[in-house]
């Protein structure tokens, strides 16, 4: 079970949309049923590293000097701890200000009760970073303190020798100056919500400068 350590935010009232995860693309992708049929949904405030082929991983690879098989590998450890987590239950979406991607995904926060938000353990768990993208901020300060704690205590992805003596901390951008910063890159949509430098610029330290939203 993932564990709560004093978490200061809980499923806000009201009607939650629930829903069943039927399949997990990657670390911060997931695809769940909807009355409208299956639907994917990226999850708020996180990013993990690639794991499939895609324009953004020949990037990543490109501006990190490193390979892509070794990028894909910390995607998959991401992946599979969303999975062992996910796959198969009910959980509770929370929504935020900007509901939909460019690519039609759902943007929401998963919870698993209503104590236990999986964007933030995936964080603490050191599988996911910090990646705020305006106007979906309601939890990005709390993000970004899990995220230096698990740094911190070298935990997940960070305690396998990665981003070692880096600072480099989360960029952030708010949705029209990233259009402007990065609308030319955008060529194919993929797996993962564009928009700011994701941290693990200096996890890997590899870059993965995402298209905008």
């Amino acid at each position: 079970m993932l564990a709560v350590g004093g978490v200061p935010h809980a499923l806000p009232p009201g009607s939650p949309l629930r829903v069943t995860v039927l399949h997990v693309v990657d670390g911060d992708t997931i695809r769940v049923r909807l009355p409208g049929g299956p639907t994917p949904v990226r999850l708020i405030g996180i990013d993990a590293p690639e794991e499939h082929e895609s324009d953004r991983l020949d990037r990543a690879a490109r501006r990190s000097r490193r390979s892509k098989a070794s990028i894909q590998a910390l995607g998959r450890l991401a992946t599979d701890f969303t999975r062992q987590h996910l796959l198969g239950r009910s959980v509770s979406l929370e929504l935020d200000a900007e509901r939909r991607d460019r690519y039609g995904r759902l943007l929401a926060y998963v919870w698993l009760d209503e104590r236990k938000l999986f964007n933030a353990e995936i964080v603490r768990a050191g599988y996911a970073t910090a990646y705020t993208v305006a106007p979906n901020v309601k939890y990005a300060t709390w993000f970004r303190a899990l995220e230096r704690e698990a740094r911190a205590a070298g935990r997940g992805l960070w305690g396998r020798g990665l981003g070692s003596g880096s600072r480099r901390r989360a960029r952030s951008y708010p949705p029209r100056a990233a259009r402007i910063s990065f609308a030319s890159r955008a060529k194919t949509p993929g797996p993962s919500l564009p928009s700011a430098v994701s941290t693990w610029t200096a996890f890997a330290p590899f870059a993965i400068a995402r298209r905008t939203s």
